[in-house]
């Protein structure tokens, strides 16, 4: 079934010694491989199976991603390696019927195929052996049950001596292999510069090809790349490639540590490591040259999907596609001469965003034109209720640069989320009584919608028992596009976004503290949290959810005009930068 048939030989693939030793550990009970294509990664799972058949038979398992993949597996490569190999030939029954694509019944044990579509399946049967093979590609469902993984995990439980190998090429950083890949030992190959001899882990950043050369066809034919070493940055050529495989080591970053000059190894991995996990890209491919891979960027680079696919099928990264958002300093740049705490002149109306959390108040206060132009007025912190009742219905801010009456805060929103208070009160049901009694007409409760089936990003429903309490459900998602649409791109509406004089890095951060990120398995872009504290930016989605149109006309409304249509894209998108070239 490969370019090269016959008897397994290690020594064409020196790096899986390690791995496929690790199976026969006593102490290893869990085995991630994370790698590229075109390195013996199903190959090597697929070997200690069939050691398991010979040396030491058990109930095993193999889970695929659809029924298709199982019984396209059993038929080309698994059922093949036993019949054809007199050694394994002879555990078979003889009789064809215990040779089921899906279920192979040999003399002393049984291996179970089935999809990560088959709750069932995955849930009838002990064993020992479980192999999971291109697991970020299950579905993270079973039909109603739970996760497949975790529930042929389970089918485990009885043996001690359980054997879990778990194989995939990563998807994203959250991707489970990934994360499988860094809870274990962190393993990763060095090999030696045939030239100077210090060691390297074969990086894609050091694959090289003639400047200002885009042809892959070019490269390609006239084997134009080469592997630059990065300490004594000599050429290194495909030729020197086997040697410096048979010369290689893994190093489990967890507990070692290699000095590059001298490939001595400091720490030492415990003996006894139940999770070891082992990476590999595309670089260290016997049966791939340098400028294969080199010609397979220069194919993808342009699109965005194949670019994925060459991140992650061959240089064995987690993709991360993101989009763009201003950095601090591009923040930092809408500031304007208006000192914190004072409004500048053209603006006519204030509102606020309240995050609540378990020990105080993070809050933003922003100004409005009749545009929907804004511009942030104050932030903080706030640690008691009379704070917060003092900022919203005490405070005045004075105007700056222009005569007129210090503005009160029109509108606030408080969010009523948060987490249970030291005396066990739901702050949910503390948020309710305080609106209750503080409200006022100006201080309005807001819960944020994860998940939002209407078209309208923010409107009103009725909660409480006994009394009812109008909330606001805030579409977060919405309002998040929004906020920074207005960063960027607000000017070209005269919806502009400016900052007072006195906005600092902190608050810039934490307007940050969220991407945009698309997930590559369904396409679609979300909101992801990428620093611990994003309590200002809910803030801020909070404040102009009060200002919003669809909030009772909104601003407008509430200085008695009539509300004048949105002026908002019905479609918002984070604007994007080219993404930098990844060599």
């Amino acid at each position: 079934t490969t370019a090269a048939p016959g008897p397994w030989r290690t020594e064409r693939v020196p790096y899986t010694r390690e791995i496929l030793d690790a199976f026969s550990d006593p102490w290893a009970e869990e085995i991630t491989f994370v790698a590229s294509t075109q390195v013996s990664k199903t190959e090597s799972w697929l070997n200690m199976l069939l050691y398991a058949i010979d040396q030491d038979p058990a109930p095993a398992l193999i889970v695929l991603p659809t029924d298709s993949d199982c019984r396209k597996f059993s038929a080309d490569r698994l059922q093949p390696a036993i019949l054809e190999n007199p050694r394994l030939r002879r555990h078979t029954t003889g009789d064809p019927d215990d040779l089921k694509l899906t279920e192979l019944h040999l003399r002393r044990m049984t291996v179970y195929l089935s999809s990560a579509n088959s709750p069932s399946q995955l849930a009838s049967m002990p064993i020992r052996y479980l192999f999971l093979d291109e697991t970020d590609k299950y579905k993270a469902f079973s039909g109603r049950e739970a996760s497949p993984i975790k529930l042929a995990r389970e089918r485990t439980r009885t043996f001690f001596n359980r054997k879990i190998v778990k194989t995939c090429t990563p998807t994203t950083k959250d991707g489970y292999i990934w994360r499988e890949f860094l809870a274990g030992d962190r393993s990763r190959y060095w090999v030696p510069c045939p030239h100077c001899g210090r060691w390297q882990v074969l990086s894609w950043k050091n694959l090289k090809w003639p400047e200002g050369e885009r042809d892959p066809e070019r490269i390609l034919a006239d084997q134009r790349a080469w592997y630059e070493c990065p300490h004594c940055h000599e050429a290194v050529s495909d030729r020197s490639k086997p040697a410096m495989l048979r010369a290689g080591r893994w190093v489990a970053e967890r507990y070692e540590r290699i000095d590059p000059d001298t490939g001595r190894v400091s720490g030492r991995r415990p003996e006894r490591v139940a999770l070891r996990s082992f990476w590999l890209n595309c670089l260290y491919s016997p049966w791939l040259t340098w400028s294969e891979i080199a010609a397979e960027f220069l194919r993808s680079k342009d699109d965005p999907s194949a670019l994925m696919n060459f991140t992650n099928s061959w240089l064995a990264e987690p993709w991360q596609d993101r989009v763009e958002s201003p950095e601090v300093e591009g923040i930092l740049a809408l500031r304007i001469d208006a000192p914190r705490g004072t409004v500048p002149p053209g603006f006519v109306a204030l509102t606020a965003g309240i995050d609540m959390q378990a020990h105080g108040f993070w809050w933003t206060v922003w100004a409005w034109t009749a545009e929907l132009a804004c511009h942030l007025v104050d932030y903080g912190f706030s640690a008691t209720w009379d704070e917060v009742g003092h900022l919203v219905h005490a405070r005045r801010f004075p105007r700056h640069g222009s005569d007129g009456p210090d503005l009160p805060v029109l509108r606030a929103a408080l969010d009523t989320g948060g987490g249970a208070d030291g005396e066990g009160w739901s702050r949910t049901e503390e948020a309710y009584e305080w609106l209750r009694r503080n409200g006022r007409g100006v201080v309005w409760g807001v819960k944020g919608l994860s998940t939002n089936t209407s078209p309208a990003r923010v409107r009103p429903t009725q909660v409480g028992k006994g009394a009812p309490l109008t909330l606001w459900l805030v579409d977060t998602s919405a309002f998040k596009d929004l906020v920074f649409w207005r960063l960027t791109r607000g000017h070209e509406t005269g919806q502009r976004l400016t900052l007072c004089a006195d906005a600092g890095a902190d608050f810039a951060r934490q307007i940050l503290a969220e991407e945009k990120r698309r997930d590559p398995r369904t396409g679609k872009l979300k909101w992801v949290q990428v620093r611990r504290e994003n309590h200002l930016l809910d803030a801020t989605v909070y404040a102009h959810a009060a200002a919003d149109p669809q909030w009772s006309g909104g601003v407008r409304a509430a200085l008695g005009r009539r509300p004048a249509p949105a002026r908002i894209p019905t479609r918002v998108s984070t604007p994007t930068r080219p993404r930098p070239r990844l060599w």
